[in-house]
């Protein structure tokens, strides 16, 4: 590592600078080999859009948090194949249209999903009997199970088991009070494209069950991350157009 670094930080950026064939191209270019494999063995331009989008991202958090150039980093797996890098702990999540990245000193994880109501399969397989009744019954199920399933991800990014099926403690990642005696910080946050500007704007969902449906939430995002009881999270949203100026 070329700087201390201690603590968290988080990033999330939309895709759209990808669609172009130009900037895609210039910017698979400044990817370590690790990160440009992954984005090519990709079907979908949307997917690849966004694997490469989210490189980019993590990229720009280890240079300005950590003085890290990403095309040097040596990328590892523990045994559950969480890839990790040596001296800094970072996540990275990508969805079509929205990527996020978070690197910190001590383990993290992060995840974004576009906004949907999560099958009843999965409901019933793996979430809490309180959070079933709550999808049942909130006024914006898309919403909160979307919150569900993001905490979820996050969470066993951090502890790196990834998701299981019968684990009682994800099945606890609605119940902030149980978080926090786990000296945990578990929250999240929507995404939303405004109509004023165009960009995507980031607000914290305080209580996911009284989530306002008009909000017009495209994506919800989960950050996850051992917390001392004074955690306050560093989260910066980052519109794409901007950011590929440093890497074409």
């Amino acid at each position: 590592m070329n700087k201390s670094f201690n603590g968290y930080r988080a990033y999330i950026m939309d895709t759209g600078a990808f669609a172009d064939d130009g900037i895609y191209g210039r910017c698979l270019d400044t990817v370590s080999e690790y990160r440009r494999c992954k984005v090519e063995r990709l079907r979908r331009r949307d997917d690849r859009n966004a694997s490469l989008a989210a490189g980019i991202l993590l990229a720009h958090a280890l240079r300005e948090c950590a003085g890290i150039d990403e095309r040097l980093v040596t990328y590892e797996k523990n045994k559950a194949g969480k890839p990790f890098i040596k001296d800094i702990q970072f996540s990275i999540s990508h969805a079509e249209g929205c990527v996020a990245a978070a690197i910190g000193s001590e383990p993290c994880g992060i995840d974004v999903e576009r906004v949907r109501r999560i099958p009843d399969s999965i409901v019933n397989r793996l979430y809490s009997d309180e959070d079933k009744k709550c999808v049942m019954s909130c006024a914006h199920p898309e919403i909160y199970s979307t919150c569900v399933w993001t905490r979820r991800e996050a969470y066993s990014k951090m502890t790196g088991t990834g998701i299981l099926m019968k684990d009682e403690e994800q099945q606890m990642v609605m119940d902030n009070a149980h978080m926090e005696k786990k000296n945990i910080w578990l929250g999240n946050y929507a995404v939303c494209r405004a109509e004023c500007d165009g960009r995507m704007h980031m607000d914290e969902i305080a209580d996911p069950a009284h989530a306002e449906g008009d909000m017009n939430i495209d994506f919800i995002a989960a950050f996850c991350a051992a917390s001392d009881g004074t955690f306050s999270p560093d989260i910066k949203m980052i519109d794409s157009a901007d950011i590929v100026c440093y890497y074409v």
